[in-house]
This record gives structure tokens, C-alpha cells and sequence, in this order.
């Protein structure tokens, strides 16, 4: 398993909750702690009804945060690696995740990414640089398989299958619960930048990261909806 970046959480009662069972998981009353967190605080009672998942290419899927049973259901069908965009984590989640990679001998590798800010240049190109080395069949998810994950798949698109903009745009899309006027929607203007330069210039993507990208530029230009942004990180609880 390899932790390739690092995010720190943010203090609060959930964090305090998780604090209290997450060193002691060989015991059982925890591991049911760690149950609870994943099904019904990380709501994924929902994810079961949908699991917001879909083929963007040849042996790459995309979507939410798998359960155990999703993990081990995917590597008896030959899945043999899972990009986490979520991060590790001291929750049920990712404890749940972990165990089931193990288990089934899934290679699970953790690269941590928001859903409302734009990545560094150089994390953009470590990424695309992880892309290319997976063994597939591969899964990439975020929580919701909303945000982060369509982001993922445009990039995937674009770096790795050689899409147009348009094409890795639509991976973001209310189709898949993705809010475009909330804060989410900077990673909207991500690729409608890359599309107007590559328009401009036939840039390509790798160069255009390399020489023109600037998040600050793009982040500050973008405006959300206040209302959006409260339905999407108040009561989805997006990360």
C-alpha cells in the first residue's frame, strides 16, 4: 500500500467519535464502531443503493468508496488495483477498504485530493505519472463518485486515452451527482481553461500543465452558488 500525499483532518466530534475505537480495531466492539462509521455517518447505506460507478476505459472503472464486499466481489473478477482519492484515514471507510485489499491481494494506493480545490501543477503531473504505471484492471474513487472521481477520469482521459477536452469534461456531470455550481464546479473550469488554450494553441495537456497551469488564477476567477455549496458540503457532507 503506498501513501503518495497527506491531508490532515479536521478536529471535530466525528474526529473525536473515530478517536476512540479506531487503535483497537482487533476488537470487535470496534470494528462495529467502524461499521456504523462507513454505513451510516459516511453514508454508505446510499453508496449500496448507488454506487455511482461506471467503465471509462478499458479495465478503468470510476465511482464512490467501495465496501469490502464491493472489493472482494471486483478482485475474483480480476481487479487488481484500487486509487483511493479520499486518502488514508482513521475511519470505517478506508479501515474496511484496507482490510479487503489485503485480503484479496488488491494493491490499494492512497492519493488524497479535494473536491473544491485544484491540484499544484506538480501534483497534477505525479498523478498522471501514477496513472500510466497502474496494472489494471483499476478502480479510482473519491466518497460519492461525484467530484474528485470525475475529475480523475477527465485527467484519465485526457493523459492516458488521449480525449479531447470536451469528451474528459463530461466525466463531470449531474449524471453522476456532480454539483456544478458549487464549489465543485473549479474542476469544471479546470478543463474549460485547458479546452480554450488547447483551442487557442493545439497545446497539449501535459505541456499545458507544465508551462500555463496556474490553480490560484483559475480558483479565484471561479464564483459558486452559496445555495449549491451548503446542499453539497452541509448535508452530502462532500470532502
Amino acid at each position: 500500500m503506498v501513501e503518495i500525499a497527506g491531508t490532515t483532518p479536521r478536529r471535530s466530534l466525528k474526529t473525536a467519535w473515530r478517536q476512540g475505537w479506531c487503535d483497537r480495531l482487533d476488537d470487535p466492539s470496534a470494528r462495529w464502531h467502524a461499521w456504523i462509521d462507513m454505513m451510516f455517518v459516511d453514508h454508505g447505506v446510499l453508496r449500496a443503493i448507488n454506487p455511482n460507478r461506471r467503465e471509462i476505459a478499458q479495465g478503468v472503472t470510476c465511482g464512490s468508496q467501495p465496501g469490502p464486499l464491493t472489493v472482494r466481489r471486483m478482485a475474483r473478477r480480476g481487479l487488481k488495483t484500487i486509487v483511493n482519492l479520499r486518502g488514508e484515514s482513521k475511519g470505517g471507510p478506508y479501515f474496511y477498504e484496507r482490510e479487503a485489499c489485503t485480503a484479496e491481494g488488491v494493491g490499494l494506493i492512497n492519493f488524497p485530493m479535494s473536491s473544491r480545490k485544484l491540484p499544484d501543477p506538480q501534483t497534477l503531473l505525479d498523478f498522471i505519472d501514477m496513472l500510466k504505471s497502474l496494472q489494471r484492471p483499476v478502480m479510482i474513487h473519491c466518497k460519492s463518485g461525484a467530484d474528485r472521481a470525475g475529475f480523475a477520469a477527465g485527467i484519465w482521459m485526457l493523459a492516458i486515452e488521449g480525449a479531447t477536452p470536451e469528451a474528459a469534461a463530461r466525466q463531470l456531470s449531474p449524471r453522476y451527482l456532480h454539483f456544478r455550481r458549487s464549489r465543485a464546479g473549479v474542476l469544471d473550469a479546470f478543463f474549460e481553461c485547458y479546452r480554450a488554450a488547447n483551442a487557442a494553441r493545439q497545446i497539449g495537456f501535459v505541456e499545458w500543465i507544465r508551462t500555463e497551469y496556474a490553480p490560484d488564477r483559475i480558483e479565484a476567477a471561479f464564483k459558486e452558488c452559496r445555495h449549491s455549496e451548503r446542499i453539497a458540503t452541509r448535508i452530502l457532507l462532500r470532502e
